[in-house]
Order: structure tokens, then sequence, then C-alpha cells
């Protein structure tokens, strides 16, 4: 009888354990089919726009790749704005969780280009609008996993 007890007090508790503390998701990792929310502020911290973004493929290494859309534009025009056309591509480094974004990867002068780190499931950092000339506009950027 002891012996039974035993055991299923070892085998609740391996339930309770298992059950317990873990997603089933790596919290410090990208994934393919992911979706975040993400928001675009200025400099001074005035919103411009608001979107989802979605990570399409990750190929585990470092390549990630994807769409967005913009849901809402604050403002109704921003450096950079009319060059983000919906597709991105760029890097993510678990190691250093961090993610870099060319948010028109078809392109190569008037891009706006995201650095952010990545910690919950949860991106922030900056954006850059570049040209030729160098750093045009720049701001915030942050996106949530919805």
């Amino acid at each position: 009888m002891k012996t039974i007890t035993l055991l299923s007090l070892i085998l609740i508790s391996v339930i309770i354990h298992s059950c317990s503390g873990s997603s089933g998701k790596d919290e410090s990792s990208i994934a393919s089919g992911q979706e975040y929310n993400f928001s675009m502020t200025d400099s001074s911290g005035i919103k411009l726009a608001d979107g989802v973004l979605k990570i399409l493929k990750y190929d585990s290494g470092l390549n990630i790749s994807g769409t967005y859309t913009f849901t809402k534009n604050h403002v109704s025009d921003f450096p950079g704005l009319s060059t983000m056309q919906g597709n991105c591509e760029g890097k993510f480094d678990k190691a250093k969780q961090s993610v870099w974004l060319n948010m028109n990867p078809k392109i190569a002068d008037a891009n706006v280009f995201v650095a952010s780190s990545f910690k919950n499931f949860e991106m922030t950092g900056e954006w850059q609008y570049t040209t030729m000339k160098g750093m045009v506009n720049k701001g915030k950027f942050s996106a949530k996993l919805k």
C-alpha cells in the first residue's frame, strides 16, 4: 500500500510540474507563423503608425522574412513611409536576442531599417530611414506577439 501511495504521489508531482511554468513556447525565439502588433513613433515619442508584422520564415539559424501591414497611420505621412511596401527580411540573433529588419528588401536606397532587442516575445528598438545621403529620420519601434 505504501508503494502505491508513493508512486501515486510521484506521478501527481510529475503531472503538476509538467503542467506549470511553461507555455510550450520558447520565449527566447522567433518562429514561422508568429504575428506581432507593432508601433512606430518619431524620435520625440509621437505615434506615427501601428500595424501587424507576420514572420513567414525563420530558418532556425539566422535569417527571417515576413510581411507587414499598417492598421492605422496616426499621421498622414512621415519620411520613409512611402518606401515601406509590406515585405521584410532580416536577421534574428538568438544568442544576442536581437532582431534586424530591412522593411523594403527589394531596393538598395531609401529603406527603413529596424534594430531591436527581443525578449519575452517583444521587440523593442529603433527604426531608421536611410537614403544615399545617410540617415534621414528615426524613431522608436516596438512589437508584441499577438
